[in-house]
């Protein structure tokens, strides 16, 4: 909640929260491991077919959905890499499914 005034900013605001390939990478092995321990813990299944679709799923929102492709090669690179952080979180659940057995 925001205490006090607001006001509409007059300048574009650019937000870049990955400067690097490799620091997006980083952060995605971090979150990816939060949230497949996340999902254990609330005994979400996991199976060969949903490690393959949800990236796809993924890659289709992001690139299609949300329109990445207007934003050339970059677009295409996000949307990969989110396709990518989808497949990790599914595949470390399945490990720690696999280990736990």
């Amino acid at each position: 909640k925001v205490q006090g005034k607001t006001m509409v900013l007059q300048n574009t605001l650019l937000h870049y929260p990955h400067q690097t390939v490799k620091e997006f990478i980083q952060e995605i092995n971090y979150y990816t491991d939060l949230r497949a321990k996340d999902l254990y813990s609330k005994k979400v299944s996991v199976t060969w077919l949903s490690i393959l679709i949800y990236p796809k799923a993924k890659f289709v929102v992001n690139y299609f959905g949300k329109a990445g492709f207007l934003d050339g090669i970059p677009g295409l690179v996000f949307a990969m890499i989110m396709s990518f952080h989808s497949f990790l979180t599914r595949g470390k659940l399945w490990l720690m499914y696999q280990n736990h057995e």
